[in-house]
């Protein structure tokens, strides 16, 4: 029996571009939604007091009553690893065809280990492979392992441009009309320009035209990349 300490492990769903820019140690930084409905049905009413073990603290302004949100994101020192979207695939070994899986972010493959060889085959009757959400990656095929650094709550339009591009916006300028952000997606936005502004077509590209707009609290998930989690 290993007398490695459990670590509390944590999944968590990323687009293609921001699995590509948290595997490559790029992306240090998540805001999230989750948990924060009634806070955000109406987001001025609120101020964010602290964080706790399990819980993240609201203040209503109107009341003074203080709201306990279920924190979802872990704590210092667990580990998130990333789903990201994938499909089974068929790719040669020894110029013979065998089981992988293949992920859409990047297009590279993994060699399906024995122990899986029965689900494989199971999962993907017939050979129709398709691209499957990232909801379904399993644990066993995560190639990704974030450690959580902290947690707190801010409202979305208070992030600065540092912080936009620890959420993953890498190339930005201020005299033309182009952004980069992940690895390899442009995108084309009116002037003036910012990593904010970068940032701010990138949450819409995800949330929705007027998700930016609401100001709506978010959850600040911040980690670093863990080189070889699996072998430690």
């Amino acid at each position: 029996m290993s007398d490695k300490p459990k670590v509390k492990e944590i999944p968590m769903l990323f687009t293609d571009e921001m699995a590509n820019a948290c595997r490559t140690g790029i992306k240090t930084e998540t805001r999230r939604l989750r948990g924060l409905d009634e806070i955000n049905k109406n987001p001025d009413n609120w101020e964010f007091k602290y964080p706790e073990k399990d819980r993240l603290v609201f203040l209503n302004k109107e009341d003074g009553q203080l709201y306990y949100m279920k924190n979802h994101y872990g704590q210092e020192g667990d580990v998130i690893w990333v789903r990201e979207a994938w499909k089974g695939t068929m790719a040669p070994v020894n110029d013979k065809p065998c089981p992988h899986i293949q992920y859409r972010s990047d297009n590279s493959i993994v060699f399906i280990p024995t122990q899986e060889l029965e689900w494989f085959h199971e999962r993907f009757t017939y050979g129709k492979f398709k691209w499957e959400p990232n909801m379904f990656l399993r644990r066993v095929f995560a190639r990704t392992f974030l450690r959580r650094t902290f947690t707190k709550c801010e409202r979305l339009m208070d992030i600065t441009d540092e912080a936009a591009i620890k959420e993953g916006i890498i190339e930005f300028t201020k005299d033309e009309t182009v952004f980069k952000y992940g690895l390899e997606r442009w995108e084309w936005a009116a002037m003036p320009y910012t990593a904010v502004k970068a940032y701010q077509k990138l949450w819409e590209s995800i949330n929705g035209p007027d998700s930016w707009k609401a100001n709506p609290w978010v959850v600040i998930v911040g980690f670093t990349k863990i080189e070889n989690y699996e072998a430690q």
